[in-house]
């Protein structure tokens, strides 16, 4: 990515924001690792996003895409605070030394302090989800992911 495509892509997604608005709905934006990665110009795609964008477009982290791109999972969702409804959820390990995809559960991220973290800052629906099921059926990784999530956060 490069600062021109950025603002380039802040200038369509506001115009697109806008007729959203009017039409009753709302514009979110998922990102993944690349928009943290530095652009040249002192800052990177995310930082542009989050100063760019129209307050009214909801962020969508992803904890996956977070944690590999070296950002705090936790600094980044307070930061988010209030601009988050919705988190995507998913777990990473590691395989000869790469970062893998995981079913929620069953690699390295702390569940616990993210989902608590997540409710203080008023997110409200967690959505599991994994690109790459590593071989493995993506619905018994759903049904993983689901089930570690009901055995440990709902009560």
């Amino acid at each position: 990515p490069d600062p021109a495509s950025a603002y380039d892509f802040i200038e369509r997604a506001n115009k697109l924001s806008k007729r959203f608005r009017e039409g009753g709905c709302t514009l979110s934006y998922h990102h993944h690792s690349h928009e943290f990665l530095p652009l040249g110009n002192g800052t990177n795609a995310f930082e542009m996003l989050l100063d760019g964008l129209d307050e009214n477009i909801r962020i969508v982290p992803d904890t996956y895409w977070l944690l590999n791109s070296g950002v705090d999972i936790h600094d980044t969702l307070l930061r988010l605070s209030g601009r988050v409804s919705i988190l995507h959820l998913k777990d990473m390990a590691f395989s000869d030394g790469k970062p893998v995809f995981a079913a929620v559960g069953e690699g390295v991220i702390d569940w616990q302090s993210v989902i608590r973290t997540a409710l203080g800052t008023g997110i409200r629906h967690f959505v599991t989800e994994q690109d790459d099921c590593c071989g493995k059926d993506p619905f018994d990784c759903a049904a993983a992911g689901a089930e570690y999530l009901r055995k440990n956060f709902m009560n």
